[in-house]
């Protein structure tokens, strides 16, 4: 899922099946001459109370780059149905961007 940061835009997704989560990614593109500096990724996966029940951070990356990102990020942990996985971007330690999934299991139809 894509969401605009103001001044260029933040990617974030996980992949797996129902509710496993495989990996996170997460990416982050400034505005054209913007460099992206002392950055990093946050999962955080709330029950349905709203309540946090995991959280995982990428590593730190101090640097300066002209287009950053984590991917993968490895979970590879089984969620209850209806938590929310949040995948987040931070910048200097201030949170700068998430994007939400909502964790379900689908049962295949009959055919």
């Amino acid at each position: 899922m894509v969401v605009s940061t103001g001044n260029g835009y933040f990617c974030g997704g996980i992949f797996g099946y129902d509710k496993y989560i495989d990996y996170l990614f997460a990416t982050r593109q400034p505005a054209p001459a913007i460099q992206v500096c002392d950055y990093q990724g946050h999962l955080a996966v709330h029950n349905s109370s709203g309540s946090s029940s995991y959280g995982q951070y990428t590593s730190r990356h101090s640097g300066c780059s002209l287009r950053a990102w984590f991917d993968p990020v490895w979970t590879q942990r089984n969620f209850p149905t209806g938590d929310t996985a949040c995948v987040s971007w931070f910048e200097s330690g201030t949170r700068l961007a998430c994007v939400c999934f909502y964790l379900t299991y689908d049962t295949p139809s009959a055919p």
